[in-house]
């Protein structure tokens, strides 16, 4: 049991009855949590209905509540060749959702190989939304690891005058790009049948104009997806094989002479290998930080950095070999000014080499210096307010969007309710925020894109040192703009 201060009661085990009993617990709201073979069962986590929080009032007493175990989802299928053969030792994932960042992320949940007749199984799921993905298994390949298996010619004939090229199997997917994924309840069971397809092998080729000695990489654009290492030839060529089409982030990274050098850029892999990169190692960029306040302060006080648009990597503020605070970016591209003060102060402004970037994105380019200034204030503002749920048990998270759009979002702060309908932010700068509120639940991780709630934010222009009340409404996934 644990109550909404994060203080917990020793934990007890049931009889053979099922039966437990917690004594001389203190007033206060709790939930019960329960482990069964290392498995954690929340109140979050179960059916609708299931009344899992407790409330002692200040008089002594006894309450029952009693506690089911649900059966868990499972899902199974077959996987087939593009002849509709069975496809065996074929790795098979279930890739389930949660959502960070603004969107839906991603990522393994569980994993299994098929067996000689093309058949799989995951059982012990939890409710969620879930993708299935099949690829071969690298180590079957001839060429090891780091090789994809040849998919089987499609007749015995060979035409000498027209040779072919080697076709691999690729990642197949029961969710297309778009495309809803597989929604799972307690106790429900799904079907998901896989069909792998073949394509020539997906590569990224190209070289680097400068240097010779640099380590280069490729990393998915989606949190599920793949990733390949590999170094730059004498010729400063290079070549690295795509697990499956997608977004792709290639970053060079130079060492020996070139130590402290890098490139980087976007990639867009479809059904063809891509050719013909062309990158150069240049310097990281530096942006100076000069520190502003009324009075003297500890920077160790703020936590600034820059995160890259669309992904989690950040650059964080610095004291470099002066002593001197500054952002050094190896990447150039897009990215999110992100802030975080503590008592007294927070942020009243920062600009960019002369232009305002507090709640904006600022666009870095390879090799150049610019300068921040930042400007602190105790003039700081706050937001505090309720959701108005209608579930006492249902403990909502608020999303508090800083900066950017709801379609493309920049620094977005998140945090539970302190006693499961109360919120409170404080320290805030001036500016536009948006708010969302929606429950702890697994079956509905958050929308796709905050833009497709956009109509149920909860808007407050804050002014410098304002005190804004707010009442939230939870969102409803019934009303999303598809």
């Amino acid at each position: 049991m644990v109550n909404t201060n994060g203080a917990a009661i020793d934990p007890v085990f049931s009889e053979p009855d099922g039966r437990f009993s917690f004594h001389g617990v203190p007033a206060g709201t709790y939930v019960i949590q329960a482990s069964i073979d290392g498995e954690v069962f929340q109140r979050n986590e179960l059916p609708d209905g299931t009344s899992l929080g407790l409330r002692f009032a200040e008089a002594p007493g006894d309450l029952e509540a009693d506690f089911p175990i649900p059966a868990r989802p499972a899902i199974r299928g077959v996987v087939r060749d593009e002849f509709g053969d069975p496809a065996n030792k074929v790795i098979v994932s279930a890739l389930r959702y949660w959502w960070n960042d603004g969107r839906l992320n991603r990522g393994q949940f569980a994993r299994t190989i098929s067996d000689d007749l093309g058949q799989y199984r995951f059982t012990n799921l939890k409710p969620g939304l879930y993708t299935i993905c099949a690829q071969t298994n690298p180590s079957d390949s001839p060429g090891g690891a780091d090789e994809e298996i040849p998919a089987p010619e499609p007749s015995p004939l060979a035409d000498f005058g027209s040779p072919a090229p080697i076709r691999y199997y690729r990642m197949s997917c029961s969710v297309a790009a778009g495309e809803p994924p597989l929604a799972l309840d307690w106790a429900q069971n799904a079907e998901v049948n896989l069909k792998l397809e073949s394509g020539p092998r997906l590569t990224v080729s190209g070289r680097i104009t400068s240097g010779e000695q640099a380590g280069v990489s490729l990393v998915s654009g989606e949190s599920d997806g793949g990733a390949a290492n590999t170094q730059v030839r004498p010729d400063g060529s290079f070549n690295l094989a795509a697990p499956a089409p997608g977004r792709y982030n290639l970053s060079i990274v130079g060492f020996g002479p070139e130590a402290g050098l890098f490139a980087a850029q976007t990639v867009v892999i479809g059904k063809e290998p891509v050719t013909g990169v062309g990158l150069k190692l240049q310097p990281p960029a530096r942006i100076a930080v000069s520190i502003r306040a009324p009075s003297s302060v500890l920077p160790e006080s703020i936590t600034l950095m820059l995160r890259a648009d669309g992904a989690s990597e950040t650059f964080v503020a610095a004291r470099n070999q002066q002593g001197a605070y500054e952002i050094r970016v190896d990447q150039p591209g897009r990215y999110w000014v992100q802030t975080r003060t503590a008592e007294p102060w927070c942020i009243e402004s920062i600009l960019l080499n002369g232009a305002p970037v507090l709640h904006g994105s600022v666009d870095v380019r390879a090799a150049e210096s610019s300068l921040m200034d930042v400007t602190l204030s105790t003039e700081c503002g706050s937001i505090e307010g309720r959701v108005l749920i209608g579930d006492p048990n249902r403990f909502p998270v608020v999303h508090m969007l800083m900066s950017g759009t709801p379609a493309d979002p920049g620094d977005l702060y998140k945090s539970l309710t302190e006693d499961g309908s109360t919120i409170k932010v404080t320290l805030l700068p001036p500016g536009r925020y948006l708010i969302w509120a929606w429950p702890q639940d697994l079956r509905y991780p958050g929308p796709a894109s905050l833009a497709d709630i956009a109509g149920q934010a909860t808007v407050v222009d804050l002014a410098k040192g304002q005190h804004a009340s707010v009442q939230l409404r939870l969102v409803d996934p019934r009303r999303e703009v598809k």
